[in-house]
């Protein structure tokens, strides 16, 4: 993530300086890692830990007196593997990076760009920049963006452009499939690609849709009956996301919505259950042991 075309001539500004306590500390903990016997297992523990205490004004020193690629591309490493509530600052620095690359259309600023945007807003408007490098043309540009979104966007808007980017012919399925586990990969539920699926989508496409609601709903239902209320909203959402495929005459999509949903929907399940009766059978179960249970 480091590149000397952008951030070789990059400063941060800081006040701090390396005291005699700081010296020493450096001093022991490197001298040990130099020296000692023990694994790595051991020494990794150790930096791990000296990295986590660095503050803003010591990343900043460092990063000012050493313009070493290795050393630069740790120091930032340290800032985008460290949680937000490990080490606060590292936000500002990554966002200061970012700023330094500048905004044309080269396929080298462009990926550098795209590495760095999720970092510095978890909501990034990837569909802004593949529309951008689209107008303009540039292909290789559309494809760094494409696939940044792809890994990592947020927004049921990204996923619905390039949904609609798809024509028919061969290998177009799997290219719903691939946006279908992008999106739902990152807990992005677009209305517009589950109707697709369920109202025309292939088997493959409606079986992986299933499967993937399904999971992401026993998240919340595996707790018992007391802890699920706090995610009521969520299972309630799910559900009526996966109701979508009741009608499916498939005995794979079905048998996924008997798994996953409650016994209060499962009605909703049976005209097309009653197609297989090994799984109609499996509904009436449910919904026996769900009225035993009082629930």
């Amino acid at each position: 993530m480091y590149n000397d075309k952008y951030f070789k001539s990059l400063k941060f500004p800081t006040r701090w300086k390396p005291n005699v306590e700081f010296y020493k500390e450096t001093f022991d903990l490197f001298i040990d890692l130099a020296v000692s016997g023990d694994g790595w297992y051991a020494n990794d523990r150790v930096t791990k830990k000296w990295k986590k205490s660095l503050t803003e004004g010591q990343f900043c020193y460092i990063w000012n007196h050493f313009d070493s690629k290795n050393i630069r591309g740790g120091l930032i490493d340290i800032c985008t593997e460290s949680s937000s509530e490990e080490l606060l600052w590292t936000k500002n620095i990554l966002t200061n990076l970012y700023e330094g690359i500048p905004v044309d259309f080269e396929v080298e600023s462009n990926r550098i760009r795209s590495t760095y945007a999720k970092f510095i807003d978890e909501d990034y408007d990837y569909l802004s920049e593949v529309t951008r490098a689209r107008i303009a043309n540039q292909e290789g540009v559309v494809a760094v963006w494409t696939q940044a979104g792809m890994k990592n966007s947020k927004r049921p808007s990204f996923y619905n452009f390039m949904w609609d980017t798809i024509t028919r012919g061969r290998g177009s399925v799997d290219k719903r499939l691939d946006i279908l586990r992008a999106s739902m990969g990152d807990k992005v539920y677009s209305d517009k690609i589950l109707n697709h699926c369920a109202k025309r989508g292939t088997k493959r496409m409606k079986r992986l849709a299933v499967e993937m609601l399904g999971e992401d709903l026993y998240r919340y239902t595996r707790y018992e009956k007391a802890a699920q209320a706090a995610f009521a909203d969520e299972i309630l959402f799910l559900e009526s996301k996966m109701l979508l495929f009741a009608t499916t005459d498939d005995a794979n999509v079905i048998e996924n919505l008997v798994e996953y949903i409650s016994a209060d929907n499962l009605p909703w399940v049976m005209p097309s259950a009653s197609k297989f009766p090994w799984l109609l059978r499996r509904i009436n179960r449910k919904i026996e042991q769900s009225r035993n249970n009082g629930s």
